[in-house]
């Protein structure tokens, strides 16, 4: 959600038909029209990020295809503005389904991207979980930054999420029946688990009121922690 000026919203959707773009010069209004809605991709969308400095530039992640990226997306409509991304690995039958996204609030070209099995299915992919990052705004390149294997105590990955620290773009959160945490500067690839919440993660927020970066909140299957 974003306010581009007195009584004035944008809001974009992940769904299940596509992304969705809604602006209104009525914040509250009670209701919305269907004329203020607008789909910008087609597609069944797992994940989805905007830019925290230019809002009209969106990451879209689409089950079973890849990741796109747009630089209108708060202007203009239509697939012919999307670029599917180059650099990571192909998805396919035998890997994750999707891609999990997150972009660094400090400097939106830190772009991070999470696939499960990333190098082909359980038991023959070298990792369990890879984790990809971008210098560049995803434009050109993506490395292997983390590869976790099933040694590291990943358990099932339920619902993937990858997650940057607000203040530290070193600092990653990932989630899946566990919530798991690293700071990428240490030269060793082991996971710290993050004890005394539920299993089965949803999703992470960062409390956007706490200057420091360090509160999070997280859902999971044992509600709001």
């Amino acid at each position: 959600v974003h306010y581009p000026g007195p009584n004035q919203v944008l809001l974009y959707a992940a769904t299940n038909v596509g992304v969705l773009r809604y602006t209104s010069n009525d914040p509250w209004a009670a209701t919305s029209t269907a004329i203020q809605w607008q789909q910008l991709k087609s597609g069944r969308i797992a994940d989805m990020v905007v830019s925290p400095t230019d809002h009209s530039t969106v990451f879209a992640s689409v089950v079973g295809d890849g990741v796109y990226r747009t630089t209108m997306g708060a202007t203009i409509s239509g697939e012919r503005h999307w670029t599917k991304l180059v650099g990571l690995p192909a998805i396919n039958d035998e890997t994750g389904q999707w891609y999990t996204l997150d972009i660094y609030r400090e400097d939106p070209k830190i772009v991070y991207a999470a696939l499960t099995n990333p190098y082909g299915k359980s038991g023959q992919s070298p990792y369990k979980l890879g984790i990809f990052q971008s210098l560049d705004g995803g434009t050109k390149k993506w490395q292997l930054v983390r590869g976790y294997k099933d040694a590291d105590g990943l358990g099932v990955l339920y619902n993937p999420f990858v997650r940057v620290h607000p203040k530290n773009s070193q600092l990653i959160y990932f989630g899946g029946v566990k919530l798991y945490k690293e700071n990428l500067a240490s030269p060793s690839w082991h996971p710290e688990r993050v004890d005394g919440i539920h299993d089965d993660m949803q999703e992470l927020f960062f409390d956007p009121t706490d200057e420091s970066g360090d509160t999070y909140y997280v859902t999971n299957d044992g509600g709001i922690w």
